[in-house]
Parts: structure tokens; sequence; C-alpha cells
């Protein structure tokens, strides 16, 4: 038997329509928010959060990497190519 964490109504299937921003990024609890409307969140250790509402992608990165090489750099570049096609 399953017992849901949260009632139904406070899902949604994705976040609103960006809102227009001014050109340069800011911060929204703790995100960048860019001004085309994406945002992304990074942690120390190599975990990375990417998310672009325009074309409904969402990126995540699980690493840990103390003091080592962060290879999120490496992999956004990556998605980026492969968005290109």
């Amino acid at each position: 038997m399953s017992i849901p964490i949260f009632a139904p109504s406070r899902l949604v299937q994705r976040p609103p329509a960006p809102l227009p921003l001014a050109a340069a990024a800011l911060l929204a609890y703790g995100w960048s928010v860019a001004a085309d409307g994406s945002y992304s969140h990074s942690g120390s250790d190599g975990t990375s959060a990417f998310v672009d509402p325009s074309r409904g992608l969402v990126v995540l990165v699980f690493t840990q990497t103390p003091r080592g090489r962060n290879p999120v750099s490496r992999f956004r570049e990556l998605v980026k190519l492969a968005l290109k096609g």
C-alpha cells in the first residue's frame, strides 16, 4: 500500500512559464536564473541541476568529486552539443 507524501493538488507537471527577466542573471532560493528563463543550481562537490522550460529539459548530474576534477562543465558541453543535433 502506498501513502502519498504530497496531495495531488500540490504537484505540477512542469514549472510555470518563465517570467520576463532583466539581462543580468538573478538568484532565487539559491538557484541561478538566466535572462532566457533557464535556471540551475550546483553543489560544491559536483552535483548539478539545470532546467530549461522553453525546451522542456531537465538535466541532473549527481557526482561526488571532493577536491577532485569536477566533470559537470564537460557534461554541460556534451548536452549542448547533443541539443544542437
